[in-house]
């Protein structure tokens, strides 16, 4: 009877003991005082700088900061470098690109270093390459390289950052299709919108989902497209309206396409272009993906799909765990419910972590209004993420506050 009692008591400690572990940690917190109203994801990102021989956060601003709320100040265009201190390492003029392209047109900022960073121009075939001084010193125009059928049909897709190998002259980039009405009627005199949403989808899934560049610095650009058959064998003509939005990185040597109207990540092979593995994410608080007819694309029901669902909007990978860190975005049940998120921002959203083979998924789930969870980066230390911004004032306007998170 005694022993039976001391193993209750044990019991009951153990219990007691392991509801005192959090799930969650804050481990650091960094104050980055960035002057910017926001920092948008596209624009945002780490790298390893050989130079300050540390990782380097950066932020880009496009003539919004936060110094245009008050009066007689004015934002200026820029790259902002941190480290992971939350000293700032440099700031990096972009009057130059904003002149070139046009803030809205601006597709990608991606810093390889600090004096080669790529700015590419959405809706057009152009990146520019500038120096630490913001001065633009090279220019890669697509245009003249691709056939005259599609010179006016490709872009290049804002949601991408190029990947480009590490000490090599390669970059590889996602095209889009743009949807040009003269180019697809054909001269049919019965042309119609929905003849060109129909049209539209069956030249996207007939195209090629990478467009590689080698010998970027030199006169002679070497240039091919990659993954012919990639709509054609992960999606229907009818969806690939949503999986041409899909994204890629580049992580622990391989590419990952992230379908972000699925629940799919596609594993490829960066040398043969060759799929690897194709993952399928599952959250055990919302449902992932949504699909559409060309009948609501066409009135546009398909927007709202997009909208309220969930989806797979972030990958990263540890290499000091081995670990690969998916971020999922929450379904809204309606349009009350997503407006209370102020859009996609503050949505609720799920950690998944995987081990190397995509295997024994451990998920941590995030109420709203807490994180953004499509501002995160991946370090040497861990996963960051920005907290919910408070009321912004003359206090504390233009600080982004980020935390590093421990999963236990």
């Amino acid at each position: 009877m005694k022993k039976t009692y001391v193993l209750t008591i044990l019991f009951f400690s153990l219990l007691v003991c392991c509801k005192g572990i959090k799930e969650i940690e804050i481990v650091k917190t960094i104050e980055f005082n960035t002057g910017f109203v926001e920092v948008y994801w596209r624009f945002k990102g780490i790298y390893y700088d050989k130079d300050y021989k540390q990782e380097v956060i950066y932020f880009s601003d496009l003539g919004q900061s936060a110094e245009c709320l008050f009066p007689k100040k004015i934002g200026k265009s820029c790259i902002k470098m941190f480290n992971l201190q939350g000293k700032l390492l440099d700031t990096i003029p972009l009057i130059n690109v904003v002149n070139e392209f046009n803030p809205r047109k601006i597709a990608f900022i991606y810093p390889y270093s600090k004096d080669t960073i790529f700015c590419g121009k959405h809706t057009e075939n152009k990146i520019v390459v500038i120096n630490h001084k913001g001065d633009i010193y090279h220019t890669i125009n697509m245009d003249t390289m691709l056939p005259d059928s599609l010179e006016n049909l490709y872009s290049i897709n804002q949601r991408n950052n190029p990947y480009q190998e590490r000490n090599s002259s390669k970059i590889l980039l996602h095209p889009m299709l743009n949807y040009r009405e003269s180019l697809l009627k054909e001269n049919k005199s019965d042309f119609n919108l929905m003849d060109g949403y129909e049209l539209y989808y069956k030249t996207v899934h007939n195209s090629p989902y990478f467009f590689e560049l080698k010998n970027i610095f030199s006169d002679k650009i070497n240039y091919d497209f990659k993954y012919y058959d990639f709509y054609k064998k992960h999606f229907s003509i009818e969806d690939v309206a949503m999986s041409k939005n899909s994204y890629f990185k580049e992580l622990n040597n391989f590419i990952f396409i992230l379908a972000n109207s699925k629940n799919l990540i596609l594993k490829i092979d960066p040398e043969n272009f060759e799929l690897l593995n194709e993952i399928s994410i599952k959250s055990k608080h919302t449902d992932i993906g949504y699909s559409f007819t060309f009948e609501e694309k066409f009135n546009d029901a398909e927007n709202k799909k997009s909208l309220y669902t969930g989806r797979i909007c972030e990958l990263f990978y540890n290499e000091k765990t081995e670990q690969y860190f998916v971020i999922v975005m929450h379904s809204a049940k309606n349009e009350e419910e997503y407006d209370s998120y102020n859009e996609f921002d503050f949505r609720p959203f799920s950690v998944i972590i995987y081990n190397e083979n995509f295997e024994n998924p451990k998920e941590y789930s995030f109420e709203a209004h807490r994180y953004i969870c499509r501002n995160a980066f991946m370090s040497q230390e861990g996963l960051w993420m920005q907290r919910k911004p408070e009321k912004m004032t003359k206090e504390n306007y233009g600080t982004q506050i980020f935390d590093l998170i421990k999963f236990n």
